[in-house]
């Protein structure tokens, strides 16, 4: 009687623990439907097309080759179609404003000599040898794709990468971070890259 009670408890706490060895599979986070993705995207587009007039103030750096340009920038949104972009030293120094307005734009260098175009963007390039893509740089600040139809978001719905091919000239945009305390949410940190030429973005203060 003894040998069969040694025999059967081991034999017992063998199947008791085979029992207990169960496979749980841990549950995934349920992924968005395309509908819901599309919804939340459609949303926050909206949000943003609503800001008419803001102001966002941080760095800007420009990367060409073995040439870096840096600046602190404001720009001024004052309507749809206006606005306003300085570039300014590190101790506040004037090295470019442009004013746009109307369908007209004016260029003042730091030598406070004016300069008049109806296209900034060639304007700009002409004066100071930089490819700034303004004619879309409004949309794609805030977090629009702007006139890009190839674009990438993240889990958030918000922009990650877009593409745009401006006249042969193909820019990716890369956006880094975002603002989360603002409401729509907005860019913090962005680069924008055509060929070797490379633009770098931080946004350290929105005002809506």
């Amino acid at each position: 009687m003894k040998t069969m009670l040694r025999c059967t408890l081991p034999l017992l706490m063998t199947l008791t623990l085979v029992g207990c060895q169960t496979t749980t599979s841990t549950p995934q986070p349920a992924q968005p439907t395309v509908e819901v993705a599309q919804g939340a995207w459609f949303t926050h587009q909206e949000n943003l097309e609503q800001l008419q007039t803001y102001q966002a103030r941080g760095k800007f750096a420009y990367i060409s080759g073995s040439r870096i340009d840096t600046a602190n920038f404001a720009w001024l949104q004052k309507s749809a179609t206006d606005y306003r972009l300085l570039l300014t030293t590190s101790f506040g120094n004037k090295i470019v404003e442009l004013n746009v307005s109307a369908g007209q734009t004016q260029l003042t260098d730091d030598n406070n000599r004016l300069y008049l175009s109806d296209n900034p963007q060639k304007l700009v390039s002409e004066l100071t040898g930089m490819q700034i893509p303004l004619d879309n740089l409004r949309a794609w600040l805030i977090g629009l794709p702007g006139h890009s139809k190839t674009y990438k978001l993240n889990t958030d719905f918000q922009l990650e990468q877009l593409t745009y091919n401006d006249n042969g000239a193909l820019w990716q945009v890369n956006y880094r971070s975002y603002h989360t305390e603002t409401f729509p949410v907005l860019p913090k940190e962005m680069e924008l890259t055509l060929k070797q030429d490379k633009i770098k973005i931080k946004v350290n203060q929105w005002d809506l």
